[in-house]
């Protein structure tokens, strides 16, 4: 791996990147900015630049480039399909090589898509920067004079600024990087205004060296991560609306295990090495990379995760905190005579519990350590056709990304011990999760790795959930307690994809090996599909919603405490389809269900 900066500088005047930001007030079109109001130059601008030099450059020595990774060569006659890149006897192109293009599924004998990733670029100077507002009226060159109504405004930063952008090449490859350093030295414009001097730009590569500062792993066979994004993150939803792409707000564990495995094939001699293969195995043997999810911050206990579809929190004031309503749903599947019904109805939770409040009860937001999602920003871009430098006809496209200093907390669990130093070794090597990684999207930094708090065993858990429901039925509702110690609760804390046409009943029991009957089910569905890059796009397939809450009621068995090693090893090795990667992690005896309300942290 080979590390750089590039130092961007505009002789002839500013630079406009538009349609990354909202235009204020004002203005027709402003040059893309940071959250802080800073302005930015998109690392998919800089590498659209330094392709479009590289393949110039390629074309002018007879060699076989494409455009812009569509695997058609522009000099050949005649109508071609677009398509991977194979114009190199077969195999991709240098431009392809080094800017990637055009695959879902990584070739054969590749460890990246991209050799190179690029960050965006940002002022040198930290400092407060001024803005100033160019005007320009559109010429009709008919009649040689201004368009009527086309006056138009545009926002870009100060002249005379340096910007900054650091990447590196994932591979070692001497050709790879002199053709990276011939486009930088070939690149003369970036973004808009060429015409009108605002894209004149002039590039220093520099390499550096970086120290990898070695982080010590706890010796454990399951691990807690603490992250924080460093850049805006794009997590793939199943499917695109038109041409917006929306974001996950949790971060999957195939996303994770993704990062990982593409941080470790840029090191290794041999990918196919066993102890990698056993990290990120399919198979039980293999380790489960949990869904990371939002946290306000890193010092409170407890699990990152979503509320159960059964919390509830006060309508007028969410500071009132979450309160379940498990338990009353037990109750009132409970009554049989329609005295009990009459007597349990002045009792079941249906407002805030606070004294003095009485509002209504709503679905809880947030998470179990956030208080809401994390931020968002939209993205808009416009793909360019590099064979006429110029803007594809309707190819404007918007991306939905997770604001950078996002943080999120999640788990690897069942690490096999011959695979911890890879493991380990990873940790300390550049992780990017979600889409666009060669663009420097999703970056992550690592704030913690540590042993996870012990929780209390499903036996203990167990005990108090029966103590909980007991005193529910029998004292507060004057209920028989008769099925206490038969019923056993799940929570998802991520979410379950089941058989087909199974709503998750089927594989929890399946899982539990015995006969259930399922008096409460509190559940909700969305689909999820995924990516490989070893098998390209995975279908769409329909999943029980994370938060999702299944009681059963055991038909044979006499007690739960007779499941209680089964119950174990569902919640260590999950339910249904691709628990490696985090999917259908259950927890048994949710402890926020007999702890009664929680509050919020700034309650």
């Amino acid at each position: 791996m080979s590390e750089f900066e590039l130092i961007l500088s505009f002789p002839s005047g500013s630079v406009l990147i538009g349609g990354h930001s909202p235009a204020p007030e004002g203005v027709s079109v402003a040059h893309a900015r940071l959250p802080d109001g800073r302005p930015v130059i998109p690392a998919s601008a800089l590498r659209g630049a330094l392709r479009e030099a590289l393949e110039a450059l390629l074309r002018a020595v007879g060699e076989p480039a494409c455009a812009g990774g569509d695997g058609v060569d522009p000099r050949r006659p005649g109508p071609s399909e677009r398509g991977p890149c194979q114009l190199a006897g077969g195999t991709s192109c240098r431009g392809c090589r080094l800017f990637g293009g055009g695959r879902s599924v990584l070739p054969e004998a590749s460890r990246t898509f991209s050799a190179l990733v690029l960050g965006e670029a940002v002022p040198v100077d930290e400092g407060a920067i001024a803005w100033q507002t160019r005007h320009g009226v559109a010429i009709d060159r008919r009649r040689r004079s201004a368009s009527s109504k086309r006056l138009f405004r545009r926002a870009v930063p100060e002249e005379g600024l340096m910007y900054r952008a650091r990447g590196r090449l994932t591979i070692t490859d001497e050709q790879v990087r002199r053709d990276f350093e011939a486009a930088v030295a070939a690149t003369t414009h970036v973004g808009a205004g060429k015409s009108g001097g605002l894209a004149r730009v002039e590039m220093k590569l520099q390499w550096v060296s970086s120290e990898i500062v070695p982080r010590p792993m706890p010796p454990a066979s399951e691990i807690e991560l603490s992250i924080v994004l460093r850049t805006p993150a794009s997590i793939g939803v199943p499917l695109a609306a038109g041409n917006f792409r929306d974001t996950r707000l949790d971060i999957p564990g195939s996303a994770l295990r993704g990062a990982i495995g593409f941080a470790l094939a840029e090191i290794l001699d041999d990918p196919n090495e066993p102890d990698f293969q056993a990290l990120v195995a399919e198979d039980e043997g293999g380790a489960i990379f949990d869904f990371l999810y939002p946290v306000d911050g890193f010092d409170a206990d407890g699990i990152a995760g979503p509320w159960p579809l059964t919390a509830r929190q006060c309508k007028a004031d969410p500071r009132h905190g979450v309160v379940d309503t498990l338990l009353d749903r037990i109750a009132v599947d409970t009554v049989r005579t329609p005295t009990e019904a009459a007597r349990i109805a002045e009792h079941i939770v249906e407002t805030c519990p606070v004294a003095g409040c009485g509002h209504v009860l709503r679905a809880a937001r947030g998470s179990r350590r956030a208080s809401g999602p994390p931020s968002t920003r939209l993205t808009t871009r416009v793909a360019m056709d590099r064979q006429r430098g110029s803007a594809r006809d309707k190819m404007l496209f918007s991306h939905a990304q997770i604001e950078r200093g996002a943080r999120f907390v999640g788990r690897i669990r069942n690490i096999p011990e011959a695979s911890r130093e890879h493991l380990q070794r990873a940790l300390q090597r550049p992780l990017s999760v979600g889409r666009a990684r060669a663009m420097g999207w999703g970056a992550i930094d690592i704030a913690q790795v540590t042993t996870p708090a012990p929780m209390a065993s499903v036996a203990e858990r167990g005990e108090r959930f029966d103590r909980a429901l007991a005193r529910r039925l029998e004292k507060d509702l004057g209920l028989p307690g008769d099925r206490v110690g038969r019923l056993i609760a799940f929570t998802l804390l991520s979410p379950l994809l089941p058989p087909s046409g199974d709503d998750g009943r089927a594989a929890l029991g399946g899982a539990l090996g015995c006969a259930v009957r399922w008096p409460v089910v509190a559940r909700r569905f969305d689909i999820e599909r995924g990516w490989d890059q070893r098998t390209g796009p995975r279908d769409v397939a329909r999943a029980v919603q994370a938060g999702a809450v299944f009681v059963a009621e055991l038909v044979d068995a006499s007690h739960w405490r007779e499941l209680a090693t089964v119950l174990a090893r569902i919640e260590s090795q999950g339910v249904g389809d691709r628990t490696r990667q985090g999917f259908g992690r259950v927890l048994c005896f949710d402890p926020f269900i007999y702890e009664g309300i929680r509050q919020r942290e700034d309650g």
